[in-house]
């Protein structure tokens, strides 16, 4: 219902939003503050694909953000559903999961569908967390290897990736699962420590 509200819903809305354009128009984000510009300093990934959307639609309005928010935000209620059913055998308690996560939009403060990345990092952060239990129930360092990668997306959605990835590399050696946990977090690691280091170039 708010998808076509002409205005930010929440206060750094517009803020997102300008930097969306900037990447739109091939401009680049991080450039020394001036009375032009300053930038806030959140990863690039959603204001990537907020400006690649804008450029689709032809359209420097909220509404690839917003769009990218709610995508994001069913694709979150998918893996609920499939995770959980896999955790419980039971389709129907992956159905209350997804449920549960949905019904739950006014009471987090309808955040779901905002001009923001939070719902594009929580998706991120559970594909990752998926394919690390996949790994541990396959022993795969491929999968293993995944999870690595999608938490890197993650971490360029928000920097607070690093918690989960941490939580990962725990879960990983309270498990005895050492070559997960090496893949994991040295993929982990060199993923995330070379994307800063590509920013900073």
């Amino acid at each position: 219902l708010r998808l076509r509200y002409p205005f930010e819903l929440e206060w750094c809305g517009g803020a997102m939003r300008d930097m969306a354009v900037r990447a739109m128009r091939g401009e680049p984000i991080y450039v020394a503050p001036g009375g032009g510009w300053f930038p806030y300093e959140y990863p690039p990934l959603y204001l990537w694909l907020s400006g690649w959307g804008m450029r689709l639609l032809g359209s420097a309005s909220f509404v690839p953000m917003r769009l990218l928010s709610i995508a994001s935000t069913l694709g979150c209620a998918a893996l609920l559903a499939w995770w959980v059913r896999r955790l419980a055998g039971s389709r129907t308690w992956g159905m209350i999961a997804a449920g549960l996560f949905l019904a739950s939009y006014r009471f987090t403060g309808a955040w779901y569908d905002l001009e923001r990345l939070d719902m594009l990092f929580l998706f991120l952060s559970l594909t990752g967390i998926c394919m690390l239990q996949r790994a541990e129930e396959t022993d795969s360092a491929g999968w293993a290897a995944a999870a690595a990668l999608a938490h890197l997306l993650a971490f360029l959605t928000k920097q607070q990736a690093v918690l989960f990835i941490v939580g990962g590399i725990a879960a990983m050696a309270l498990l005895r699962r050492w070559k997960l946990l090496a893949v994991f977090g040295g993929a982990s690691l060199a993923f995330c420590l070379g994307s800063v280091a590509a920013l900073n170039l």
